[in-house]
């Protein structure tokens, strides 16, 4: 990418990584401040974040609860067994005749007879209980297919989750980037007119210039400050969402830019100059990313696996009316302090097991009304797979519009980037020759603020075009589910 230079020099290419390791021990002095300052890269940012930021461990507890939640169904088909025990002190008065169940109406057995009495007997009662569901005719399957799926879906939404993250992270990176090279930017305006008011100052001394410029140049030097504080406000707020996002003090926190386009920087001094600009690094660094990789993209399996949890749903609720056929047991013991002939003994008599029972069966169930249930409850869930779909179609193409307009920026930012050497030499050399009219007495104030103005802008739109070429390569990667290779790419790019 374009560096910036005094003046003539050797090879290019060496002066090229002279500047790039000079600027970047620079760039890490102004923003370090304490010795504890680390140099981050983006790979070690985004693995920061996705380590620390509690939205994804969020996601984390219920991907594992969705995932207990298919041992839970599995579980739910096991055999029932249930063991009972009882001990009764009542009496036993009944009637001849049948009814049916209504809780809680407890059973008598036999006493059947002319009078009630009220001498209570003592009773036992023992059971153990168990039933399977033989089968359901695949409704076992399409709860175990639905919980799965929902499992997969808790899962997409977490890699969809840390895949936002890491975005957000990639914007931050190259935004704080653009931001620390624009304070330098602030810097070398500032050193600029600090230099233009010496120099006012020794003309003024001469009598070679009014003493008129001297204020105008205050007031340019105070509006330069005020846009460096600006700048320099922008700069920490930056660097605090970082902090926030990744879990590392903003105290601690540096940019490791030796990797990105952004290691080619401005120097520190009123008298930075631009080096031509060099299309073969851009060449090397127009290959960011992979082709389109759609079907891995998070942003497209996290709707995917939303269809199919309707479509799962779907299926569980056509098997939820289906029959049931159970397999069924029982042993049951019982005693009593009434005797075979209707005797009444002592209550302790019945406190003991005197009869043992066993029964096993087979059950078929259905309700037959369920079809006019199951009709109704279908309907709901294929309108919620259909409206599935359409929110995948929706996503598919914001992401294809997303890459598209992508690919025009990062057109445009190309065709930009090559007209940076231009503009930056031209207002380089203007800038000089006016300082130098101005010194000699051939040049207004007016003229060299306008020309230390236009390099100023100069340096400035390369700061801003070289990051929009990254954020632009950036926007493209994420859309097309490359993200990570972007990443990668960035971290192991060649040192410019």
């Amino acid at each position: 990418m374009p560096t910036f230079h005094t003046g003539k020099c050797g090879s290019m290419r060496r002066s090229i990584r002279h500047l790039v390791g000079y600027g970047c021990l620079t760039l890490l002095a102004v923003t370090s401040g304490h010795a504890q300052t680390r140099a981050y890269t983006l790979l070690q940012l985004t693995a920061a974040a996705v380590q620390h930021f509690p939205a994804i461990r969020q996601k984390e507890a219920l991907v594992n609860g969705a995932t207990a939640g298919i041992a839970d169904v599995r579980n739910s088909y096991l055999p029932t067994v249930i063991a009972s025990d009882q001990v009764n002190l009542s009496t036993d008065n009944s009637l001849a005749g049948s009814y049916l169940p209504m809780a809680p109406i407890p059973s008598s057995s036999a006493g059947v007879r002319a009078d009630n009495i009220y001498q209570p007997a003592g009773a036992n009662l023992a059971s153990i209980y168990s039933e399977y569901t033989l089968t359901d005719f695949g409704y076992k399957n399409a709860r175990m297919a639905q919980a799965q799926a929902g499992q997969q879906w808790q899962q997409a939404d977490l890699n969809r989750t840390t895949y936002l993250l890491k975005w957000q992270v990639c914007r931050l990176y190259f935004n704080l980037l653009k931001a620390q090279f624009q304070l330098q930017n602030d810097q070398q305006n500032l050193d600029r007119y600090q230099h233009i008011f010496q120099v006012i100052k020794a003309l003024t001394a001469s009598g070679i210039s009014a003493g008129v410029d001297s204020s105008l140049a205050s007031a340019e030097m105070a509006r330069t400050r005020i846009g460096y504080n600006q700048q320099q406000a922008l700069w920490q707020q930056l660097r605090a969402e970082m902090a926030y996002l990744s879990g590392i003090p903003a105290e601690n926190l540096a940019l490791d830019s030796l990797r990105t386009g952004f290691g080619a920087p401005l120097r520190n001094g009123r008298d930075s100059l631009p080096l031509a600009y060099d299309a073969h690094i851009l060449t090397a660094t127009d290959t960011l990313f992979l082709p389109t990789d759609s079907m891995a993209n998070p942003l497209l399996e996290y709707y995917r696996r939303h269809v199919a949890v309707y479509a799962a749903t779907e299926r569980a609720t056509s098997k939820h009316f289906t029959p049931k056929l159970l397999l069924a047991g029982s042993l049951w013991a019982r005693g009593s302090s009434i005797g075979y002939n209707d005797q009444f003994k002592t209550v302790a008599d019945g406190f003991g097991y005197q009869r043992f029972n066993y029964g096993v069966g087979l059950a078929f169930t259905y309700d037959l009304v369920s079809p006019f249930r199951r009709r109704s409850k279908l309907a709901m869930a294929h309108f919620q797979s259909l409206a599935g779909q359409d929110e995948l179609e929706q996503q598919q193409a914001f992401l294809q519009t997303s890459e598209a307009k992508a690919a025009a920026a990062i057109a445009a930012t190309r065709n930009n980037l090559a007209q940076l050497p231009l503009q930056l030499n031209a207002a380089a050399a203007v800038y000089q020759q006016k300082l130098a009219q101005y010194k000699a007495g051939m040049a207004n104030l007016i003229d060299l603020t306008n020309a230390t103005y236009v390099l100023y802008r100069s340096q400035t739109d390369y700061v801003q075009t070289l990051g929009d070429w990254y954020l632009q390569h950036l926007e493209k990667a994420a859309a097309t589910g490359t993200l990570d290779d972007f990443i990668q790419q960035i971290q192991h790019s060649p040192t410019w």
